[in-house]
């Protein structure tokens, strides 16, 4: 009985010490996760609960769109999600009170299926309600996950190689080029885009503006059959005499970890790119 005491008060004094801990460092501070589905929900509650007080601008996306630096464009906000779509962030601006004067949306990733649970789990009611003032209960704030990103940086070096990581992108991209070749059904394609209209429309009655953008990816796979349709479509439903677009620079090679996913290099000189786009967006939507 005495010993179940006093695992009971170390408990106690370590949960009380760590949310002190957490609360004194304040939001941006003591971040981690431990799988990308995690960080996709710890970014999204970074911006519910913090973040969409900061942002005029939001830029909404897939894994790819996540390479762009947003830190290093003032005043901007990513809800780009790795293993997401681009509906998952535009549901969160619509059914969130926050109003962006301005919303940046990602081309590429169009055809995947939107995950409607990790929307409707982020906006839970109850757990909605005390993340939003118990900042220890978010997903970025777990402690077994800060200890596994220090045993991660101690272990990590030592089991990937070189050759490995290669041949593992190489073998991507070749995946990837093989879907890129297939031209999307075009009743898949209505569909997307009905969702994405339904969505955009709800924005710009909240007074959003709108601007579309393609993420740069392997010149080989470019203007392949899917690429080309989805560039089509767009710009059929969405007359560029009325949104605004941001493509790739003609002729930039950027170089990507599998065809489709920049490397950091690449994502620098992206970020620079799409920031003065973004300038000149601000100009001619004012």
């Amino acid at each position: 009985m005495v010993f179940l005491k006093k695992i009971l008060v170390v408990t106690v004094l370590f949960l009380g010490s760590y949310v002190a801990l957490v609360k004194g460092l304040g939001p941006t501070k003591w971040l981690a996760t431990q799988h990308t589905y995690q960080e996709s929900l710890a970014k999204a509650e970074q911006y519910l609960y913090y973040t969409h007080q900061l942002c005029p601008r939001v830029v909404v996306g897939s894994s790819l769109s996540s390479m762009i630096q947003t830190f290093r464009i003032p005043g901007t906000c990513s809800l780009t999600f790795p293993g997401q779509t681009v509906f998952e962030g535009l549901r969160l601006l619509t059914e969130n009170d926050s109003s962006p004067t301005c919303v940046y949306i990602e081309m590429n990733a169009v055809l995947r299926s939107e995950d409607k649970e990790f929307v409707d789990y982020l906006q839970s009611p109850v757990p909605y309600f005390l993340k939003k003032y118990l900042r220890v209960m978010r997903h970025d704030k777990q402690p077994i996950a800060k200890i596994g990103q220090l045993i991660h940086g101690i272990v990590e070096p030592h089991l990937i190689t070189n050759t490995t990581f290669d041949k593992h992108s190489t073998q991507l991209h070749q995946y990837f080029r093989k879907e890129s070749d297939i031209s999307p059904k075009e009743y898949i394609l209505d569909r997307q885009m009905q969702r994405m209209e339904e969505l955009v429309s709800i924005l710009e009655k909240k007074g959003c503006q709108i601007v579309f953008f393609e993420m740069p990816i392997s010149p080989d796979l470019t203007n392949l059959a899917q690429p080309r349709a989805i560039r089509a479509f767009f710009l059929k439903h969405f007359s560029p005499t009325k949104y605004t677009y941001i493509f790739p620079e003609k002729d930039k090679i950027y170089t990507t970890l599998d065809g489709i996913h920049l490397t950091y290099e690449a994502a620098l000189e992206y970020t620079a790119y799409f920031k003065k786009q973004v300038q000149e967006a601000d100009k001619s939507l004012q």
